[in-house]
């Protein structure tokens, strides 16, 4: 990814991401609903790869899902450990009400860095 440039996957009839760079900071948008297994494999394997070249902080933004169930749950615990693993920065936005509800009741919250909008997740990432 280069600048502004969006890349956009539609692996899965109810999930799709696009994404695209903020200065050295890549911010994935997902859409839809995270419910099937192995659903997010491309968008893990995306994250992989620019944890591999160059890339270590993520935005993520959740504002487009609209439904999360414990097979999403486990992706995005995947992807927690894939970033972790590779020393790199994962700040979550825009996650809706109910989905932080669910989040806060199985303590995932606490593992996770929330912020309300781009802006605060790039000072967060800073820090």
């Amino acid at each position: 990814m280069q600048g502004n440039e969006i890349k956009q996957s539609n692996h899965s009839a109810v999930f799709s991401y696009d994404s695209y760079l903020r200065g050295n900071c890549s911010i994935y948008r997902l859409q839809g609903r995270l419910v099937e297994q192995k659903q997010a494999d491309s968008l893990l394997l995306d994250i992989r790869s620019e944890l591999n070249a160059s890339g270590k902080s993520f935005i993520i933004d959740m504002a487009g899902i609209e439904y999360l169930n414990s097979t999403g749950i486990g992706d995005m615990i995947r992807l927690i450990r894939l970033v972790n693993k590779e020393k790199g920065k994962l700040v979550f936005v825009k996650v809706p009400q109910k989905i932080s509800d669910l989040l806060e009741i199985i303590r995932l919250n606490c593992l996770l860095t929330i912020c309300n909008n781009e802006e605060e997740a790039i000072q967060s990432l800073l820090n």
